[in-house]
């Protein structure tokens, strides 16, 4: 299950810190341990900032325990857009660019919901741009599949590779011109995204503007179609 509303929660390694017992990515060690170990990403999950900075000045507390669906706190207070939680979780030694089960790392889920500052602190903290979840989508995809033009031009601005596609061989801009957002499509085609891209069905961005019926949408077909003939 994507980042999204409801959550549904890999990067294996270690994070230093001077103080805590173990920081290692992994799922919690059992359900009797639900309002233990997973008291953590729970209180991300709800919000609840004041719980999530009282559970981390515990130095037994690992800041990257994964739940059932390898969700950690980082992607949960991601996918919510909570910035100062994320903070919080990076000084804690939250790992960047730990994985859910659907291959999805924080920088997905908050890309995927449009946070544009959460992204931003995760770029700064580290955040790989170039990680592909389990659909061989990047950030940057779910960022124009969702119509979230701030966060593509955040993404283009720390040059995320607009040549890069999914598990059906779809780019950026086929996913922002199927969902109609003329923002990021303007904004990948500056980036130098590429037109004559086509999927495994032959199908190139144009395409599926037209078969969404973006042609209601004059410019934005008349803009593909320029850049196109250069």
């Amino acid at each position: 299950m994507l980042c999204v509303l409801v959550p549904r929660h890999r990067e294996l390694g270690r994070c230093a810190h001077a103080k805590r017992i173990d920081l290692a990515v992994r799922p919690a060690r059992g359900t009797a341990l639900i309002a233990g170990e997973l008291a953590l990403p729970a209180a991300a999950e709800s919000g609840a900032l004041p719980e999530v900075e009282r559970l981390l000045s515990n130095p037994a507390t690992n800041p990257n325990v994964q739940d059932a669906f390898g969700n950690t706190a980082l992607h949960n207070a991601s996918r919510w857009g909570k910035t100062k939680m994320v903070e919080a979780l990076l000084r804690a030694g939250a790992v960047v660019t730990a994985m859910n089960q659907e291959g999805q790392t924080a920088l997905h889920c908050a890309s995927y919901n449009g946070h544009r500052e959460v992204v931003e602190t995760l770029l700064r903290a580290g955040a790989n741009m170039a990680a592909n979840d389990n659909n061989g989508r990047t950030a940057l995809h779910h960022a124009a599949r969702n119509s979230h033009t701030a966060v593509v031009e955040t993404l283009l601005r720390a040059r995320a590779n607009t040549a890069a596609k999914d598990r059906i061989a779809r780019t950026a801009l086929h996913l922002a011109c199927g969902s109609g957002d003329k923002g990021s499509v303007e904004a990948l085609l500056r980036a130098g995204a590429d037109v004559a891209a086509k999927d495994y069905a032959g199908k190139t961005p144009l395409d599926l503007a037209m078969q969404n019926h973006l042609c209601m949408v004059p410019e934005l077909v008349a803009l593909l179609q320029g850049r196109g003939r250069r």
